[in-house]
Formats: structure tokens, C-alpha cells, sequence
């Protein structure tokens, strides 16, 4: 028999909570009061197929210790949490469901019957779902699964109709979408009860593999070459070494190796899905930027191989894994900039956890070359992944692991800082004034040689 487990602190609300669901459906419910107190229960439970907080009065941050704690036990369980609404600062994974109202007993069984692919007992007596949020008919342009059922709105003689257009599940046309937009209609609809899904699925669009798969190997390997076309150029007129230019294709090559043994985490394929679709944006040209560099100081380097090249690669692909969504954040390189800039408190604890979270993440990629993960953890200088050190110490770093540092140092001051007009000589001059201990000479000298004709 399946079995939920289901939070709330009100004691007397919880066992009629518990008590429905369990008549609704063939189902057993535990119930605890608080996150705190799941975490362990979650080990000794078989089949479970969902987790539901049916409280507002618990913190983020156990909401993520939660979501993560899941993702290694079973990444198939679900995480219902309630919202009011979306914004910045909503914490954002592939195993959380947002959904409006988890007092709404209505509510809790049509998420239940939703996601456990469950029949309800009593739905014909259900009459919220005749209630309607509008939407931006451009939100529609930027997904290509629609979460749920979606609807236009017509006025005739016997009231308010709402008309079906697009069904939940299928594909959303978009030359359809820009005719009703062309056609003065301001608005489309969902139902109430389906808002939170709809939003959640328009923020977590970038992970849209669970549904389809957004680009084909060609449209991959077509959006690679134009990264790459873009990022070759750029370093020729900086002086870029022509002889390098092989190392870039096979650079090149290997992150297409990626994108097609992607078989693991849906996070991490829709991580690289949402950059290959930008080829040209700042992050991404940054992380192939850094892939390139790293991969032609390690070509440099006496004890370099092409294992380690490819190691270096990925960890350019997915260092930024856990904020790769926030271009403002990506930008942050030190403690000073978190204070100096508007950031909220989460997303200051973000950045400062951004290498540990994305390490983790890292785990659930099967094909992951050893080592990987290290390098990821401890891209800004810290052993174990949390802050930022500025002069990181080469003592407590792996030697791949201060390679990226001095790489990807090396192609955020080159794309982040344009208005600046840096050279690429210049940020070298920079960098080996600022890391100029005999552990990096060798890893300086090596970016040094890349830029030699």
C-alpha cells in the first residue's frame, strides 16, 4: 500500500486531514507535526509516494534539507508545500510542488489524485475549480508543456464562458498564441486550483526535460557551434594561440558528449537544455569560456592529461548548477559584493551555499568523472564548498580544483567585465600579481602560453 506522510501542527486538524484522504483513497497516512520530525521517519518507510506540509509554520531552510534529503532517498517523491505566492526568493527544486491552499482539504485530495495518478471518489462535488486566475498570454510563449488545462474567456448573452485551448499535457502552439495576441486578447486562464502548478512549472522551466526534451542532438550541437563560433572569435583578437584552436573543438566535442549522456538527474539535463538554448548569453559563454581555458593549462601543465581536460569541462558546465537561473548571482565573487549589493537574506545564503548545492546535485549524474565534484565544491576557494575565500590557500585544494579557479577567474573578468574594456593580457597581468605562490606558477604559466602565438 502506498503511504503519504502529511505535517501539520494543529493535532485536531491533521486527524481530519488524515481521516479523509485515508476514505478518499487506498492509502496510509502518517502524520507528524513538523519537518524536524520527518526527516528521520522518511528511512524507515516503504512506498512512500508523498510528503505533504499542510502548514505554513515551517522554515526554508528545512524545507530544503528536506527536498534534498529526498532527492538521494527517492527522487520520485513529491513535496507538497503550500504558497500564496510566487516570487524571487520562492525555493525552487524538481522534487517541490507548490500548490495554494493545503487547508483546503479539496485542494490536498485533487493534488494527491494529480500526481499519484489516483481516481477521485467524490469529485462531482468539488466547486472550486470553477473559479479562474487570468494570465499573461506572452507567460505562454515561454514554456511548450502546458501544466494544466488553459483557457480564453468569452462574453455572451448568458454570462461568462471560459473555453478550452489548451490541454494540460499537450503541447502549446505558439504561432496560436501570438495570433490570439495579435486578435487584442489580453488574457488567458486557469483554473484556480491549477494556478500554483501553472507558475511553478513557468519558474522551474529550465528542468522542462521531465516533460520533452526541449532540443534535439542536432538543435544541440547547431546552438554548441555558435557558442563556439562566438567564444573562437573573441579569443583570436585577443591572441589566442591558433595552435590552441584543436583543443577548443575538442573542448567543444566533449561538452556535446554531455549533452547525449545525460541520463541522470532531470535537474542537470534541464540545467544544460536552458543553457544550450541561450548560446549566446553571458553564462553560458562563460562556462565554456572557462572550460577552454582550463583545458589549455592543463595542456600546458607536465602532469596534465585529457582525462583531467574532460574532468575540467564538466565542472565548467554545472560549477554555477544551484543559481544558474540568476545572472546577477552567477556574477558574485566575494563577500564584499554580497554586502555591497541589494541582495535578500536568501539569496545571500544562496550564493554562499551555491558550490556545496551544486556538488550535491552533481551526485545524482551516474556518468560523473571522478573527481568532479571537488572541483565544483571548491570553485571559489572553500574546502567545503560555503562562502567565499579570496586568496584561496593551494594547501587544502586540489590541484584540478586550483586550475578552475585561475580559469574561470580568468572568463568571468573577460565576459562579466565589458564596459571595463579588459584584455585578455591585462586580466592574465592581473591574476598573476594576485596568484603568484609557487603552487599557481606553473597553472599561470600555462595561461600565459595559451595566449602566445
Amino acid at each position: 500500500m502506498p503511504h503519504i506522510v502529511l505535517i501539520n501542527n494543529d493535532k485536531d486538524f491533521r486527524k481530519i486531514q488524515q481521516d479523509t484522504i485515508q476514505k478518499e483513497f487506498e492509502i496510509d497516512v502518517i502524520c507528524r507535526d513538523t519537518i524536524e520530525n520527518t526527516l528521520h521517519l522518511t528511512d524507515l518507510i516503504n512506498n512512500l509516494s508523498a510528503i505533504i506540509i499542510a502548514t505554513d509554520d515551517f522554515s526554508k531552510k528545512s524545507l530544503l534539507k528536506l527536498s534534498e534529503k529526498m532527492k538521494f532517498q527517492n527522487e520520485q517523491v513529491k513535496i507538497i508545500v503550500p504558497i500564496k505566492n510566487f516570487d524571487k526568493n520562492t525555493l525552487l527544486e524538481d522534487n517541490i510542488l507548490y500548490v495554494q491552499d493545503t487547508d483546503n482539504i479539496e485542494t490536498i485530495l485533487t493534488t494527491i489524485a494529480l500526481n499519484l495518478k489516483l481516481e477521485l471518489k467524490s469529485q462531482n462535488r468539488f466547486s472550486f475549480v470553477n473559479s479562474y486566475k487570468q494570465i499573461s498570454p506572452k507567460e505562454l510563449l515561454n514554456i511548450q508543456i502546458a501544466p494544466c488545462d488553459i483557457f480564453i474567456k468569452i462574453h455572451k448573452h448568458t454570462g461568462v464562458k471560459y473555453i478550452l485551448r489548451f490541454k494540460a499535457r499537450e503541447g502549446i502552439d505558439h504561432i496560436r498564441v501570438n495570433n490570439y495576441i495579435s486578435n487584442e486578447i489580453e488574457y488567458f486562464y486557469v483554473k484556480e486550483s491549477d494556478s500554483a502548478f501553472f507558475y511553478n512549472d513557468l519558474n522551474m522551466k529550465y528542468t522542462r526535460s521531465m516533460e520533452i526534451n526541449c532540443l534535439s542532438s542536432e538543435q544541440r550541437t547547431q546552438n554548441t557551434e555558435k557558442s563556439y563560433k562566438y567564444l573562437v572569435n573573441r579569443l583570436k583578437e585577443e591572441g589566442f594561440s591558433p595552435r590552441n584552436i584543436e583543443l577548443v573543438d575538442s573542448v567543444v566535442l566533449s561538452i556535446e558528449k554531455i549533452t547525449n549522456r545525460m541520463t541522470g538527474s532531470l535537474r542537470i539535463k534541464g540545467h544544460l537544455e536552458y543553457l544550450l538554448s541561450r548560446p549566446q548569453s553571458d553564462v553560458y559563454i562563460h562556462n565554456q569560456l572557462t572550460a577552454v581555458i582550463a583545458s589549455s593549462i592543463i595542456n600546458k601543465v607536465p602532469w596534465g592529461s585529457a582525462q583531467q581536460s574532460e574532468k575540467l569541462s564538466f565542472a565548467a558546465m554545472f560549477h554555477d548548477l544551484d543559481i544558474v537561473n540568476n545572472s546577477e548571482l552567477v556574477q558574485v565573487r566575494s563577500r564584499t559584493e554580497l554586502r555591497e549589493n541589494n541582495f535578500t537574506a536568501d539569496d545571500i545564503e544562496r550564493v554562499n551555499r551555491h558550490a556545496l548545492n551544486s556538488s550535491l546535485f552533481m551526485q545524482d549524474f551516474p556518468d560523473l568523472p571522478l573527481g568532479v565534484e571537488s572541483i565544483i565544491l571548491q570553485h571559489h576557494g572553500s574546502q567545503n564548498g560555503i562562502g567565499f575565500v579570496e586568496k584561496p590557500s593551494p594547501a587544502v585544494l586540489s590541484p584540478l580544483s586550483l586550475v578552475f579557479i585561475i580559469a574561470e577567474k580568468f572568463a568571468h573578468n573577460y565576459i562579466f567585465t565589458v564596459n571595463d574594456k579588459l584584455t585578455a593580457k591585462e586580466i592574465i597581468s592581473t591574476i598573476e600579481n594576485e596568484y603568484n605562490s609557487n603552487s599557481y606558477k606553473e597553472i599561470v604559466s600555462g595561461l600565459k602560453q595559451a595566449f602566445k602565438d
